[in-house]
């Protein structure tokens, strides 16, 4: 996503087991970036060194599907302490 967030993103890929089973959940992984205090010049230009990056991990469950899956959608709402 990009840094103003509010928008969609596709990633490839994710297995998943044909048959769901009770447990099953995905490591979910990811970074958000403080552009605030980034150097515009620098990040314009492609040098994204002057981002504080912040990293995130949680394990979230996967909800009961019938027959193999086809995608998996994963929704990331804005924290209260955003406003």
């Amino acid at each position: 996503m990009s840094n103003e967030g509010g928008r969609g993103s596709i990633i490839c890929c994710v297995m998943l087991p044909e048959s769901w089973r009770r447990g099953l959940g995905a490591d979910m992984r990811w970074a958000v970036g403080d552009w605030s205090l980034g150097n515009e010049k620098e990040t314009k230009a492609g040098n994204y060194r002057s981002i504080m990056w912040t990293n995130f991990h949680a394990f979230v469950p996967v909800e009961k599907y019938v027959g193999p899956p086809e995608h998996l959608y994963v929704l990331f709402f804005r924290a209260a302490a955003y406003g």
